[in-house]
């Protein structure tokens, strides 16, 4: 029984890392198809990036696992990718002749039943099958590690924390605390402001 809590939990672990992947691909995408990235802030964007940094150093001076060093190395690959697009698209905008609006923001639309409720169902079934495509990548991340892996258990898998790796730490903590809490709600503001 034992061994199984231990698979399940590596599992959904993988799982997790799987999710914290994903976080700035839609991102990526949605400036891409509007060849814009004039919804994103950069100042958000430039304090995540250096958030992100200081996991980085952080969880390389406390010699933590290879997956949280690579998460953290990948994580400022989007943000830099994120920003460089912006930029990019904001470039092209200027170097172009056309500044007025082509198309409406709002188009006209004469809404049905099917109309209303077609868009809600494509939604659902994209949301599942990322859902599903998470979790899949998480199982097949543990595969591979588990192809990987020592099995003979270190004598120091026990880390002394060091005081340098945790100022890091704590000071991406609160970069990201920075622009995620701006609650107007006060329960909301209670829950993750705290």
């Amino acid at each position: 029984m034992q061994y199984d809590n231990v698979v399940c939990s590596e599992i959904i672990g993988f799982i997790s890392m799987a999710c914290w992947m994903i976080v700035g691909i839609p991102q990526l995408y949605e400036n891409y198809k509007r060849k814009s990235g004039d919804s994103v802030s950069l100042t958000f964007v430039y304090i995540w990036l250096l958030g992100d940094l200081f996991n980085l150093l952080g969880a390389i001076l406390q010699n933590l696992i290879l997956p949280v060093v690579l998460i953290a190395i990948y994580h400022n690959g989007i943000d830099s990718s994120i920003i460089l697009q912006i930029y990019y698209y904001r470039f092209r905008r200027n170097s172009s002749y056309f500044d007025e609006e082509i198309t409406p923001l709002q188009p006209v639309r004469i809404e049905t039943q099917t109309s209303v409720y077609r868009p809600r169902v494509n939604q659902f079934w994209k949301i599942l099958i990322g859902f599903v495509g998470v979790c899949l990548a998480g199982v097949i991340m543990y595969y591979i590690s588990t192809l990987f892996r020592n099995n003979e258990a270190s004598k120091d898998d026990q880390q002394k924390l060091e005081l340098l790796p945790q100022i890091f730490g704590w000071c991406s903590a609160m970069l990201y605390r920075k622009f995620i809490c701006r609650c107007e709600d006060p329960i909301l503001y209670c829950l993750y402001c705290m």
